[in-house]
């Protein structure tokens, strides 16, 4: 069994507000002895840390996973996920306005199509940025005819000053402090 994530985007509580007490207990218990043992119990995180990882399969490309953690839309969408996994995880049917708030309708795209619009650039996740920008970065160059080689320099005061996460731009230092008398 893989370990604990260490951030999850819903909790019991919230998963509790949707299938209700009664209904989680019924869920979990499966000797059917009216007791949710320990073991039983910790079904309940597996439905979490798999919703987790169902939204971080379709948003974590474009948002950090703390800031998904603040979301109540992305609560929203684990404490979903979680209570659809825990009722079919036995088999049993899921109940219907469950499974239509996860699958859509013709008038809503249901919580996997909006988590699809996220992944596809579509639709944005309100109250929090997207760790890249969403369009392309570039620099402005001029070119150096003092220099044999690397002739291109970068007019840094007129770029993109946004930098992408994981890219690390080469500054070219001696380029910076030369004055240039024109």
């Amino acid at each position: 069994m893989p370990t604990a994530l260490a951030t999850a985007y819903c909790n019991r509580a919230d998963v509790e507000a949707i299938l209700s007490a009664e209904g989680l207990e019924l869920r979990l218990d499966d000797t059917g002895d009216n007791m949710v043992s320990a073991a039983e119990l910790d079904r309940v995180n597996q439905a979490i840390y798999y919703a987790t990882t169902r939204v971080n399969l379709y948003c974590q490309a474009l948002y950090a996973t703390a800031d998904l953690a603040t979301s109540w839309l992305v609560n929203e969408w684990a404490s979903i996920i979680a209570s659809r996994w825990l009722c079919k995880r036995r088999g049993n049917p899921i109940p219907k306005s469950l499974e239509e708030t996860f699958q859509g309708n013709d008038n809503d795209p249901g919580v996997i199509g909006e988590m699809k619009l996220v992944r596809a650039g579509s639709l944005q996740i309100p109250d929090i940025g997207q760790q890249n920008v969403p369009w392309p970065l570039w620099s402005n160059v001029r070119v150096d005819q003092g220099y044999r080689l690397r002739k291109l320099r970068v007019e840094r005061p007129i770029s993109e000053r946004t930098t992408a996460v994981g890219y690390t731009q080469k500054v070219d230092r001696v380029a910076d402090l030369i004055i240039e008398n024109w």
